[in-house]
């Protein structure tokens, strides 16, 4: 007779055709994080801007003056900012935090309402002659809305960008000594300079038409039909920012970022100021030219969406922001296609019974990256690795190229070929310095230090 215990048996299967605890209160579940659901801020944000909407109209109903009206103006164009910015923010997939778009939207409202906006005032229109605005000659008004309106707004609106770019490209003293500043501050990229644009172009929209434009029109009387073309004005000023001051600034904030990490591109954010200023100027000058408007709609949508589509891109194989959902952007990635190994000689079309079918090689380093923080590097034998991304973490005399070990083609090692030691720690825990020239091979487990704060891991494709 045997000793052995007898077999285990499964627990029992919960019935099926009831709901679990998480099912009938889904906010109790450990599967899902509520708070971290963009879904969920806008939804509630909607949900405060309707009380305040339907408070404020209580209280117009009760005592009409114009303050009341104003506040309701005031929240109308911030909720349909914020839905677009809302709706750009989602789209663009990006990790930055939301509260880092706070800088931009702070600095154009100090230059707009306090005295730190008088040198680009005094800059680009203390020359001109005011006479030229609204002059019937075509050309002149048009001048004056490019200096007047285009190059200086413009400017201002991607003024904390191009400190951020400034930051990421010179200064890594400062990166150093206050990282946390300089992580808030820093453009890493054409996604973060094309964000912070469109956030500067958004708070412009809302202080001008908000405390300019639509006051100017009950300003001197309030009557039904002068509050009417108040509210008339207002929705098409601030739906218009799409294609308007936060089409231009995101345009201009691309480009700014794109020099980041192509510093040969920096002639580029000049030619982007100058386009972006000739646009604003176009649409300024549709009383002269109707046709001037449509155009320059078209234009400015056509040139947002491409630029953000293509930041997108550039960004998704970095891993600061992820396509892993029904997305235009068909490729996510400029990555070069990995060199294919020789092919192996035909085999039989079908394979002997009771044998595995060969599997194709996969070319040396493919589903391989180093990353770093929150950016993954991709790793292609026989190339350079591209460490623009990193830009902003100082990448001054860091070059390495990917090569494959001469006698086993399935194992890849990172040659130093800057002028930066690098250290590195292998898989048995023992370090090792890397002086230019030398290789280490990239596995699981392996981490190099390339200077200081800027550590690789490597990461291999799951088996």
């Amino acid at each position: 007779m045997s000793n052995s215990e007898p077999p285990k048996q499964s627990p029992t299967p919960r019935d099926y055709k009831e709901p679990t605890v998480s099912e009938l209160v889904p906010f109790r579940s450990k599967k899902i994080n509520l708070l971290k659901s963009p879904l969920l801020w806008v939804i509630g944000g909607t949900g405060i801007i309707i009380v305040l909407m339907y408070s404020s109209f209580s209280s117009f109903l009760k005592s009409p003056t114009i303050n009341e009206f104003m506040f309701f103006g005031l929240i109308l164009i911030g909720w349909i900012i914020l839905s677009i910015l809302i709706t750009i923010y989602l789209y663009s997939r990006t990790d930055r935090p939301v509260w880092h778009f706070l800088i931009p939207a702070a600095f154009v409202y100090a230059c707009l309402t306090t005295p730190l906006g008088q040198p680009y005032f005094i800059v680009f229109r203390g020359f001109l002659d005011p006479n030229w605005m609204g002059n019937p000659s075509f050309a002149l008004h048009f001048v004056y809305m490019f200096f007047a309106a285009g190059l200086m707004e413009e400017l201002m609106k991607v003024t904390t960008v191009i400190v951020g770019a400034i930051l990421a490209v010179n200064y890594t003293q400062i990166r150093n000594s206050n990282p946390k500043l300089f992580e808030i501050l820093v453009i890493r990229g054409p996604l973060d300079g094309l964000l912070m644009g469109t956030v500067g172009g958004a708070m412009f929209i809302f202080v001008e038409t908000g405390f300019q434009y639509f006051p100017q029109q009950f300003a001197k009387q309030a009557t039904a039909e002068t509050l009417l073309s108040g509210l008339m004005l207002l929705l098409p000023r601030t739906i218009s920012g799409m294609v308007g001051h936060m089409g231009w600034a995101g345009i201009t904030g691309y480009f700014i970022g794109l020099w980041v990490i192509r510093p040969g591109s920096w002639k580029f954010v000049v030619y982007a100021w100058i386009v972006v200023s000739a646009l604003h100027a176009a649409w300024n000058s549709q009383s002269h030219m109707a046709l001037l408007a449509p155009l320059s709609v078209a234009a400015t949508a056509v040139l947002y969406v491409s630029c953000l589509l293509k930041a997108r891109q550039i960004e998704s194989r970095f891993g600061t922001t992820r396509e892993d959902y029904g997305s235009i952007v068909v490729q996510p990635g400029d990555r070069p296609s990995p060199a294919q190994p020789a092919a192996a000689p035909p085999g039989p079309a079908h394979s002997p019974v009771g044998e595995t079918p060969v599997q194709p090689r996969k070319a040396p380093g493919e589903g391989v990256f180093l990353v770093v923080g929150n950016t993954r590097l991709p790793v292609v034998a026989g190339q350079d690795v591209d460490f623009s991304p990193l830009a902003a973490m100082g990448t001054e005399g860091l070059a390495a190229t990917v090569s494959v070990h001469p006698t086993r083609a399935d194992v890849i090692g990172l040659k130093n070929t800057g002028t930066r030691h690098w250290k590195a720690t292998l898989r048995d825990g023992k370090h090792t310095e890397l002086e230019p020239g030398r290789n280490v091979r990239l596995a699981k487990g392996v981490t190099i230090e390339f200077g200081p704060d800027l550590v690789a891991s490597v990461e291999e494709p799951a088996q």
